[in-house]
């Protein structure tokens, strides 16, 4: 009479056992154990990759990036040392000549003659074209004069503007060490351009009445060469 209980109990006793056996949890442990482990190497090696690449063009750029900056930079030099070479041989051009007539000096460019035009007035022409000239007018310093030279250069560039407007006061004007008290003015005429200027350098009192064309491009030339008109 106690077999049915016995046999009861033994059967529990094996589904439990069976139960046991047949659980997940350790599966899903060794899943996720793969999924930790897994995950964290595969992130590593793709940022390694990225970085090597990232390195790479920055790599590729300075290669290709430096070589043109430095050609520009050559260039940029070269320009620089022709402009100045051509600035010393233009300043060695000039040659040394007397006035005939006025007591002075002075250098000019080649291409320019120098003749006197009158007593007390001289002409530096350009060669190819007299139209093209500089009237040089020179006496001893005298405060009156130099007055006179200033008030009477305005009333002639007013009298030939086409307009009769007022002259335009000139912002390049003779420079030097021994130039002094340079003043000048400018207009616009029927044949060009008409500029004059009244300097003095050490005791000598210069008057320069530039007549250019309209398109011209000689006055920074005269400018140049009255720079170096001095005493006998």
């Amino acid at each position: 009479m106690f077999k049915k209980p016995y046999l009861i109990s033994m059967l529990l006793i094996a589904m439990l056992v069976l139960a046991a056996c047949g659980s997940t949890p350790n599966d899903n442990d060794g899943a996720n154990e793969g999924n930790n482990n897994g995950t964290p190497d595969t992130e590593v090696d793709g940022n390694t990759e990225n970085d090597d690449v990232e390195d790479g063009d920055e790599e590729t750029n300075d290669e290709t990036s430096t070589p043109e900056d430095d050609a520009q930079n050559d260039e940029t030099n070269d320009e620089q040392e022709n402009n100045n070479a051509e600035n010393t041989d233009e300043k060695t051009d000039l040659t040394a000549v007397e006035s005939d007539e006025q007591d002075y000096s002075m250098s000019i460019f080649p291409e320019y003659t120098l003749t006197s035009e009158e007593p007390g007035r001289d002409s530096l022409y350009l060669t190819e074209d007299g139209t093209i000239f500089m009237r040089i007018e020179t006496t001893p310093m005298d405060q009156e004069t130099y007055d006179f030279f200033k008030e009477n250069t305005v009333d002639l560039l007013q009298a030939t503007n086409v307009n009769g407007e007022e002259p335009t006061e000139l912002t390049t004007l003779p420079q030097g060490e021994e130039i002094t008290n340079a003043v000048g003015y400018t207009t616009n005429t029927a044949e060009g351009v008409t500029s004059g200027i009244v300097f003095t350098k050490n005791d000598l009192l210069v008057r320069l009445t530039i007549f250019d064309v309209a398109d011209g491009n000689h006055f920074d030339q005269f400018i140049q060469m009255g720079e170096t008109i001095v005493a006998k």
